[in-house]
């Protein structure tokens, strides 16, 4: 039989579709959360929180969707995107997705030496157990320095400098990086809200760079994540590469709802996004 499940509090639904793989995102209520942080009707579900999601069921995915709490990062592929890598056997991950609908972004920070220095602390803070580093954070910005007056804040995490990723630099390590530019320098920084955003999405800040930037990926990101990347194909015969790139989506709920439902037809595997009405209801047969 066919089972209607929803959760109005994104303001969208998933439904399955017989003979089609996956689910996908279907009556997208125009305003509502999901509408608003990029979910578009026939986009198909890949991962939620940075966990791939495409061999789930319907169940499944509706369970982790109750669990995830008051927000959610999905990462989401629309149908011409879908078909394009499906064309090409290419697997899609978030290292592919383009950031541009995330509500916060890591920044770019170009700074020119003053006659002292650059007018900061960068300060190592390491985990509980002070073996493993979590990051090089900005501190004790000096008024009127040429950080004040930049766009960096205080406690700023640095991801990278100079489009080369810090990522398990030793302080020490760091500095040096920053010495060897030297009377100009280029920071990406993430604030905690950002840092924790792309934390839940599993994803590493170093990839807005390439939205920021152009298609070109700088050699820096690959080395920056650490993962099996594809090759990526050449522009050549992919002229709208910028478009067609699977999407991250990050929704916070209201109170009442994220603006969405899921529904699906029972003993399927395929999922995609839907959206819908203000109650929420879970039945069960």
């Amino acid at each position: 039989g066919t089972r209607v499940k929803s959760s109005s509090s994104y303001g969208f639904s998933l439904r399955s579709v017989k003979g089609e793989h996956g689910l996908f995102m279907t009556e997208v209520i125009q305003g509502g959360v999901a509408d608003r942080a990029g979910v578009c009707v026939n986009d198909r579900l890949l991962e939620i929180n940075g966990e791939n999601v495409e061999g789930g069921t319907h169940d499944q995915v509706v369970e982790k969707i109750k669990l995830a709490g008051s927000s959610i990062m999905f990462l989401l592929v629309d149908q011409e995107t879908d078909r394009h890598y499906q064309s090409k056997h290419m697997k899609m991950g978030a290292w592919l997705a383009t950031t541009k609908y995330l509500p916060h972004k890591p920044r770019v920070v170009n700074l020119t030496k003053g006659p002292d220095g650059y007018g900061f602390l960068l300060r190592e803070e390491k985990n509980l157990s002070g073996k493993a580093i979590i990051g090089h954070f900005i501190k004790d910005i000096d008024k009127g320095s040429p950080a004040d007056r930049s766009a960096l804040k205080e406690m700023d995490r640095l991801i990278a400098v100079d489009g080369k990723s810090v990522d398990g630099f030793s302080h020490e390590q760091v500095v040096n990086k920053i010495r060897q530019s030297g009377n100009t320098c280029s920071f990406l920084v993430v604030d905690k809200d950002t840092d924790q955003m792309y934390e839940q999405g599993k994803v590493p800040p170093m990839l807005p760079l390439e939205d920021m930037e152009d298609s070109n990926s700088p050699p820096s990101y690959t080395e920056a994540i650490n993962l099996p990347v594809p090759v990526k194909p050449s522009t050549l015969f992919q002229p709208r590469r910028a478009e067609l790139k699977p999407k991250l989506c990050r929704m916070e709920r209201t109170s009442t709802t994220y603006g969405f439902h899921l529904n699906g037809i029972q003993g399927l595997t395929r999922q995609y996004i839907k959206g819908g009405g203000e109650g929420v209801e879970w039945p069960t047969g």
